[in-house]
This record gives structure tokens, C-alpha cells and sequence, in this order.
């Protein structure tokens, strides 16, 4: 759902030319170009790799397992998602975005998003075409930022998104 609604966001900006491509049929000439990955680091295996070498101070907690939450390892803050209990039904869940240089080609950008579950990683695109996002002031100057959202689930769909925090993306040490 994140992809349709981000596809429809960028017909409705004049961009219509464009490839859409699946992690598992990348090869490494392709990872080489401006990428907006869609999915976090266990349905994903380009976007696994690329959050190893992105320099963010969030990361998901287990990578094998969906539903892992994301932590903040400057302030020791978990995000959890929330199930009901007995049924597992998903309640509340996060979202990652991460914007940065391509760590396959440093020239090029990378637009990372992606949730605990898939639900966060849809909140989290229809976070990143939002007028609160693209008007916020770090966001506007273009440099690499790292943001967590929240967001209610129901009846299957995000609702209420809601900015946890967006900071600047400090590069890596060395550069």
C-alpha cells in the first residue's frame, strides 16, 4: 500500500518515469543510483544492508524477526510496537525514515522507510509526503536526517501519524 500511495505522490509531482524494483532482483550496478527503499531490513535485504551503513542513531532490534522495535541509541528509548494480547493484532506500530548518502555511491541519495511492521512502514510513506514533514525545517534544507513516527492502526489501516522525532543525520566519523 506504502508503494501505490508513493507512486500516485510522485505521478501527481510530473514524475512518472521512473523504475520500480524488487530487493531480490537488484544486482549491484543498480544499488548505484538514487534508491527509495520501501520495507525495513527483514523484508528487505537491500535495505538491511543499507542500514549498516548509514550512520543512524536508530536501529531495529532484531533484524531477522518482523515486528522488532526500534531503538534510539542516544536516548536508550525503545519504540514498541503494540499488540492486543491473545489475538496479536496489531494496535500501534513505528516507522523509520532515513535520508542520507547512497553508501553504494556516495554521489547519489538514499530515501530509506520503513516500519516495525508493515503498517509503520505505510504510516511512515505517508508521513514522508506529508506537508508536516516536507515544510519541516530539516527536511527543507535537503541534508541527511533520521525520523521516527508512530502511528494507530485500525481496521488495518494506519491512523493519526504522529512525528516522534526528526533529527539531523550526523555523518559518518572520518568524514
Amino acid at each position: 500500500m506504502g508503494l501505490a500511495e508513493l507512486r500516485a505522490y510522485l505521478e501527481s509531482l510530473g514524475l512518472r518515469d521512473f523504475a520500480v524494483s524488487y530487493a531480490d532482483c537488484l544486482d549491484g550496478d543498480s544499488l548505484k543510483t538514487n534508491l527509495i527503499l520501501i520495507g525495513g531490513p527483514q523484508p528487505n535485504a537491500i535495505s538491511k544492508e543499507v542500514i549498516t551503513k548509514i550512520n543512524s542513531t536508530f536501529r531495529f532490534g532484531d533484524s531477522a524477526r518482523i515486528g522488532s522495535p526500534i531503538y534510539d541509541s542516544l536516548t536508550g528509548q525503545p519504540y514498541a510496537p503494540v499488540t492486543k494480547p491473545n489475538s496479536g493484532e496489531i494496535l500501534m506500530d513505528y516507522g523509520l525514515i532515513l535520508k542520507a548518502s547512497n553508501p553504494f555511491a556516495p554521489s547519489k541519495q538514499v530515501l530509506l522507510i520503513a516500519g516495525c511492521f508493515g503498517y509503520g512502514t505505510w504510516a511512515g510513506v505517508r508521513f514522508a509526503i506529508s506537508k508536516e514533514f516536507v515544510t519541516n525545517q530539516i527536511v527543507a534544507e535537503g541534508k541527511p536526517l533520521e525520523c521516527v513516527i508512530e502511528t494507530d492502526i485500525l481496521r488495518g489501516t494506519p491512523q493519526d501519524i504522529r512525528l516522534r522525532d526528526l533529527r539531523p543525520l550526523e555523518p559518518p566519523r572520518g568524514n
